[in-house]
């Protein structure tokens, strides 16, 4: 008795998902070759953690645009000190090319760096963005941050945020200040 009632039970688990089309297994995916499939080669490493930070920061131009020979692009480095998310109290480094010649200004930040004050561990990426000022001087920019790694528990870290900040240049000077905060995700190995 106990034979048949397996055999009955095997039977009935084999039927399960059975259909005219695929009588013995259960229903396999279709997947149409249209359908966007996701390379687990794509797939950001990781869970995604939320990222949130707000920085105090100051700049300064260290090469500023030549117009005279038709160079619009001005240099920037960009220090801060502020609070997010995983690094805790941290600071903020930016090293950033501007595009003066442009309406809104084009940014793209070669090195981009929040470091853990506790720890030392740094979180590193790239910047592009847009930024817009006035004759007085006030600034306002935008953007993302792409990461690309880091030291300590960032080492192979991936993910983006959103920035977007403003504050206040010295047009005689090139240096200025203002605040930054950013909005994003963090992929940890």
């Amino acid at each position: 008795m106990k034979t048949l009632t397996f055999v009955i039970l095997m039977a009935l688990i084999l039927m399960v998902g059975c259909s005219p089309e695929n009588p013995v297994a259960v229903e396999s995916e279709k997947k149409s070759i249209n359908e966007d499939a996701v390379s687990p080669l794509n797939k950001p490493a990781g869970r995604p953690l939320a990222l949130v930070a707000k920085y105090r920061e100051t700049w300064e131009t260290v090469k500023p645009p030549d117009f005279a020979v038709g160079d619009p692009i001005a240099e920037v480095v960009i220090q801060g000190y502020g609070k997010a998310t995983h690094l805790g109290f941290s600071t903020l480094y930016i090293h950033e090319f501007i595009n003066l010649g442009v309406t809104p200004n084009i940014l793209n930040g070669d090195y981009f760096a929040l470091t853990s004050v506790k720890t030392g561990d740094k979180l590193e990426g790239t910047v592009e963005g847009q930024s817009e000022g006035d004759a007085e001087g006030n600034l306002r920019f935008w953007g993302t941050v792409n990461f690309t790694g880091g030291t300590g528990k960032y080492v192979g870290a991936t993910g983006q945020a959103q920035f977007e900040g403003g504050g206040k240049n010295d047009l005689a000077t090139g240096t200025g200040s203002g605040w930054v905060k950013f909005r994003g995700y963090l992929y940890l190995p």
